[in-house]
């Protein structure tokens, strides 16, 4: 098996592996109103839509390494010069700066791009000039990306925000029922149904749950 076949079947796997390494979704809490379980069906439903999105997104990048891989390995390196590697890098650090103001709900998602642009700066200085550019695209796609989704849902009129530093959404609607993740400050957030002083959210990224009603803000 050649380099490049080999390289590509590494990054497939990392594609796959992407796809099912998100976080699980919280389970249906018991007992549950026909119309809460069609809230549920919704949520099931737009994270379809965001796990098709990280697909392409992987994808890209995934066509970007293997023709970064390509230049090198045909002796086509030089065709990248500096100048180009640099602009990518400057873009890449201004859509990462964004997403890191914008999104301070998003922890994870800013760290992944922090993470390709540090391996960016680093290929960079080494002169690997196709593997820099390769990864400050994987760095700009990554907080464009969120960014993007993140002022969609924020245009929602009927979008609400997370008012706590850190809140937790719960399976059902009271602190005795299991917690099912957490939501950080500022997370946009879409009121369904309410029970007494908790509401049934939903998520941009589909997840779904039960949250004490003074934790969640008007826009």
């Amino acid at each position: 098996m050649t380099r490049i076949a080999r390289l590509s079947f590494a990054l497939a796997l990392i594609l796959a592996l992407g796809c099912t390494t998100t976080p699980e979704e919280p389970s249906i809490a018991a007992p549950v109103t026909p119309d809460e379980s069609r809230v549920y069906l919704r949520a099931e439903a737009d994270r379809a839509l965001f796990l098709e999105r990280e697909v392409e997104r992987l994808r890209d990048d995934l066509e970007s390494a293997e023709e970064a891989l390509i230049a090198i390995e045909s002796g086509l390196n030089s065709s990248y010069t500096r100048a180009t590697a640099v602009s990518a890098l400057a873009e890449a650090r201004i859509s990462v700066q964004r997403a890191e103001a914008e999104l301070p709900y998003l922890p994870e998602v800013v760290a992944e791009a922090h993470r390709k642009l540090t391996k960016a700066d680093s290929q960079l200085a080494e002169g690997h000039l196709g593997a820099a550019i390769c990864f400050a695209t994987g760095a700009h796609r990554i907080s464009q990306n969120a960014v993007d989704d993140a002022r969609k849902a924020a245009g929602q009129p009927e979008v609400r925000f997370i008012a706590g530093s850190r809140v937790n959404l719960r399976e059902g609607p009271s602190t005795e029922h299991a917690i099912a993740g957490q939501l950080h400050r500022g997370t946009p957030v879409f009121p369904e149904r309410a029970r007494a002083d908790w509401l049934l959210l939903r998520t941009a990224q589909g997840r779904v749950g039960w949250v004490h009603t003074p934790l969640v803000s008007a826009p």
